[in-house]
């Protein structure tokens, strides 16, 4: 009687158990990027709209995933303490540094955006000094 049980505990376990995934869960890709400082474009036009930008070249945002999914880009930052973090863009920051002894404020904006086949990163500095961004890590998290 206990070896009936035992059989049947274990048939039970392995038709509930398998090893396929099941039908309804999404799929997902993590890519990491890095734009070098000297890397990034920059474009001037004449309405004085002037930013840095980059373009990767990316196959596997199909046409597919930029209609029916999902695909969210993360600055990661490097700590002084050598953790890191993230945080979602577009990723707005209030800065100030000394320039001529004085104290300079502005607002620094890092979006971007994304077509099948490709992601552009912008920088834009709100008072449109052709300052170079230096280096950025990006993280782009893909669901379909």
């Amino acid at each position: 009687m206990k070896r009936v049980f035992i059989i049947s505990i274990t048939l039970v376990a392995l038709l509930f158990a398998s090893c396929e995934r099941a039908e309804d869960q999404p799929n997902w890709k993590v890519a990491r990027f890095t734009v070098t400082g000297s890397s990034w474009y920059y474009t001037d036009n004449e309405n004085g709209n002037n930013y840095h930008f980059y373009k990767f070249h990316v196959p596997w945002i199909t046409e597919w995933i930029y209609n029916n999914g999902i695909a969210n880009m993360y600055i990661e930052y490097h700590n002084k303490d050598n953790t890191h973090s993230m945080a979602p863009l577009p990723a707005v920051r209030h800065l100030s540094e000394t320039v001529n002894g004085k104290k300079v404020y502005f607002t620094e904006t890092i979006d971007y955006e994304y077509s099948p086949g490709e992601v552009v990163f912008y920088v834009t500095i709100s008072d449109f000094v052709k300052q170079n961004p230096g280096t950025i890590d990006f993280v782009l998290k893909m669901i379909w």
